[in-house]
């Protein structure tokens, strides 16, 4: 599903020096915090020559008694990118969250959701089991430790592997996300065209943002600031529209951070 949108920062801009990639064959991620009534498992996800350590947590939602789908058998807009994070108020590309809405009648396991970006560089596979309830929530990021996020409690904290470490950049960019195997089909996606150019004259050097991109009118709120999908747009082809979509103005937790993870979206004006 396409559209074009910035996110604040730029992969040039993001100091990479902050995150800790292991080179060697297996990484431990911190684990995040389950949610109450949600039980913890530790999986191996295999990227190519590399195995890294995910942590995943569950999710809340409307609670079925039914086996849950599996993603092998989801279809195009069975889920739903609703709410993206780049960079929360904490200086850190650890800050970097999404979230995922389940628009089926059924609990889905995520187990072997594949995320990605176009040319596959960036990626990463989710263990399970991961259940997202019908209607439900489920937050990725980067790190579970809440001093570093912006206060949210991931339901899955995505893998850092030296070969294909998945990050959220400006643009050109893309979050994908894909049933994985041989033929794999698209459920979701959103795209990050190119928003910041190199500057001429007295900008000479610099990283410039276009003026007609969407969200450049972040730039006053400043960075720690979710995009959030309009409550009454929730599905794969009404994320599309970038009229659908706003800035979050509703506080995560006692921060400063604002954003749903995991909640319900709210209304945009």
């Amino acid at each position: 599903m396409r559209f074009g949108w910035l996110l604040l920062g730029c992969a040039s801009c993001l100091d990479l020096s902050e995150v800790s990639v292991s080179s060697t064959s297996t990484t431990s991620n911190t684990s995040a915090t389950a949610p109450s009534g949600t039980s913890t498992s530790t999986s191996t996800v295999t990227d190519t020559g590399t195995t890294d350590t995910a942590t995943d947590t569950g999710d809340s939602g409307t609670t079925s008694s039914s086996t849950p789908t599996s993603t092998s058998t989801l279809q195009a807009g069975d889920l739903v990118i609703t709410e993206i994070m780049q960079r929360t108020s904490v200086p850190s590309v650890w800050g970097q969250w999404f979230e995922i809405h389940n628009s089926t009648t059924s609990a889905i396991d995520l187990a072997g959701l594949v995320v990605h970006d176009d040319n596959g560089f960036e990626s990463f596979t989710v263990s399970g089991p991961l259940l997202v309830d019908a209607g439900g929530y489920v937050v990725f990021g980067i790190n579970g430790d809440t001093k570093l996020n912006g206060g949210i409690t991931l339901d899955y904290e995505w893998p850092l592997s030296s070969k294909k470490a998945f990050f959220i950049f400006s643009g050109p960019d893309q979050i994908v996300l894909s049933t994985g195997g041989p033929t794999p089909v698209e459920i979701d996606r959103v795209d990050l065209p190119d928003c910041v150019y190199s500057g001429t004259g007295s900008d000479t050097g610099k990283s410039v943002l276009k003026s007609d991109c969407f969200f450049a009118l972040d730039e006053d709120a400043g960075e720690g600031v979710a995009h959030n999908l309009d409550s009454a747009s929730l599905d794969a082809t009404s994320n599309d529209d970038i009229d659908n979509w706003c800035s979050a103005d509703t506080p995560i937790g006692s921060g400063t951070d604002l954003g749903t993870p995991g909640a319900a979206n709210v209304a945009c004006p």
